[in-house]
């Protein structure tokens, strides 16, 4: 081989030396890209899967808190109707009135448990036993003592429930 042809040769083969690193070089480059691409596509998937997560936790959050009012509500009109009871028929607040307090409790749990709302399972139960709530009927008051109640109407004659909270008499 003459100085010229080994000249062309180690060209050809620095060419091809280059070539292959290139070659080397791209593969190399386009497998690092493909693994940051595939990290990516992993970190996007994690991220959605933690963002869907977090949402439905706060979802289940959102609706215990509203379960929790809710309920506190119910409670609260169930304790407002038995506190109304409680002044409207004074005998409950006693010791003697309290197997009557558990009897009308009883009441509302059972009608609750039929799918009645409960303040007005409570109203209702209230209005079952009014009949044992109802003061023993008064002695004939004396003639001036008459005259004094006649243009009072009477206590608990033809009231009820009209709501959880309103009480009403018919006339």
């Amino acid at each position: 081989m003459t100085p010229e042809e080994a000249a062309r040769h180690a060209a050809l083969l620095e060419a091809d030396e280059r070539d292959q690193a290139q070659k080397v070089a791209a593969k190399k480059a386009a497998a690092e890209k493909a693994e940051a691409d595939r990290l990516a596509f992993e970190q996007a998937a994690n991220a959605r899967q933690a963002a869907e997560e977090k949402a439905k936790a706060d979802q289940l959050a959102a609706e215990r808190r509203k379960k929790q009012h809710e309920d506190s509500t119910v409670v609260s009109d169930v304790d407002r109707v038995l506190q109304r009871a409680r002044a409207d028929y004074p005998v409950l607040s006693t010791p003697e009135g309290q197997p009557l307090l558990a009897r009308i409790v009883d009441k509302q749990k059972a009608l609750v448990a039929t799918g009645m709302y409960p303040s007005m399972a409570m109203v209702q139960a209230v209005a079952d036993h009014e009949f044992l709530l109802r003061p023993a009927a008064p002695q004939p008051a004396a003639p001036e003592a008459e005259q004094a109640t006649a243009g009072q109407t009477q206590a608990f004659g033809g009231c009820r429930w009209v709501t959880p909270t309103q009480w009403a008499c018919n006339k």
